[in-house]
């Protein structure tokens, strides 16, 4: 092969894995918003508790934020990483799985919204990454604000019980995501 063609192969197998890595990233952002649908699902059914419900969110906060990480390294090892969170996330939703104990009807209710819109959220994520709507440094913005946003919401189910101007506060937050979700504006 002459020198030109050597160049041409580089550079197709450049693209080519440049392509295969956006594609796993979709697979990942795609997994996450399955995660949070699962979770959602399961305390609309009254499967989790608020302490593991709390323990959950919190690990799915990790989860962004190394979704936030790989998307910004846009690198092997950040994807490699990003599978290891979401697995760990996948082992803790089976280990919090498990009928409710006595919780009040208010808390209840408000983690059902709020799980139910952040699974949302993510879905949204990751179809607007999908089609193109969001480049990388948007939606590594959005994953860190919806880190955030988890990681409030699982201080408050850890501890059992939230007063309505916290849980105001989490609704005000996700209000604030949507929007930025939409226009492509993140917070941070």
């Amino acid at each position: 092969m002459n020198k030109h063609t050597l160049v041409a192969v580089a550079a197709c197998a450049v693209a080519f894995g440049g392509v295969a890595q956006a594609h796993t990233m979709q697979f990942e952002l795609n997994h996450h918003a399955g995660q949070e649908a699962r979770v959602a699902s399961d305390e609309a059914r009254g499967r989790l508790s608020p302490a593991s419900d709390g323990m959950v969110h919190a690990q799915a906060a990790l989860v962004e934020r190394v979704e936030a990480d790989a998307l910004m390294a846009n690198n092997v090892a950040s994807l490699r990483q990003l599978e290891y969170a979401e697995r760990d996330l996948d082992r803790a939703i089976g280990r919090a799985e498990h009928p409710q104990q006595h919780v009040a009807a208010l808390d209840r209710m408000h983690a059902r919204v709020a799980d139910a819109r952040e699974a949302e959220q993510q879905r949204w994520i990751a179809t607007e990454y999908r089609h193109g709507k969001l480049d990388r440094d948007q939606t590594a913005g959005l994953e860190r604000d919806q880190a955030t946003i988890d990681t409030r919401g699982a201080a408050l189910e850890q501890r059992g019980h939230e007063s309505v101007d916290e849980a105001l506060r989490v609704q005000h937050l996700q209000d604030v995501q949507d929007w930025a979700i939409r226009t492509g504006h993140p917070q941070a």
